[in-house]
């Protein structure tokens, strides 16, 4: 696919989320900035992802629909560029002392119902699952231990993803809490708090 065909498509995903500006009206969008830098002896160019929001450590980058789709878009064009042998490798990195914190949960409570969930896990989980595990199809396929499916519904029927409301959500988390009160969650793309 062309450069030009991965930023249309990069476009449509941008367009595509404006389903979620009610959800997340006060998204601190974390800006996915690409620059290249030319390796030294003739090595290629690398092109080097940066993740920042725009304030200093004490606001962590978070992942909301706007910042997925931006860093969905910088590394579509970088697949493409590397497709077409125009760079060597990938870096993705964050502001200083931290990366990422996660998902931005600011329009989680505000989610009335499994459609908006699940449309925001398909959204998320495609996001990822085509860009990160890019690198291993690259490779020749993810190792054993970390295969997914390419499809949400398929992750929910295995049983390796939760979906839904705030409540239910919070209702399925509570159900695998053992018995002394712990529970262990580890979500790749998006998660919700199990408070009341």
């Amino acid at each position: 696919m062309s450069i030009d065909a991965m930023k249309t498509d990069a476009a449509k995903t941008d367009a595509a989320r404006a389903d979620f500006t009610d959800l997340f009206p006060d998204e601190v969008i974390t800006m996915a900035m690409s620059r290249d830098i030319t390796l030294p002896r003739g090595a290629g160019t690398f092109v080097l992802i940066t993740l920042d929001n725009g304030f200093d450590h004490t606001k962590p980058n978070t992942f909301g629909p706007a910042t997925l789709s931006g860093l969905s878009g910088a590394l579509s064009i970088a697949r493409a560029r590397a497709e077409a042998g125009e760079i060597v490798g990938v870096g993705l990195t964050g502001k200083p002392f931290i990366f990422a914190v996660g998902a931005d949960l600011t329009g989680i409570p505000r989610v009335a119902d499994r459609a908006q969930a699940l449309a925001i896990g398909r959204r998320a989980y495609a996001a990822w699952h085509r860009n990160f595990t890019f690198v291993w199809r690259q490779r020749g396929g993810a190792p054993h231990t970390m295969m997914f499916p390419e499809d949400f519904d398929a992750l929910l029927a295995q049983g390796k993803a939760l979906c839904g409301s705030p409540a239910t959500v919070r209702a399925q988390l509570g159900a695998g809490c053992c018995p002394a009160g712990g529970a262990a969650s580890c979500c790749r793309t998006s998660s919700a708090s199990s408070r009341p």
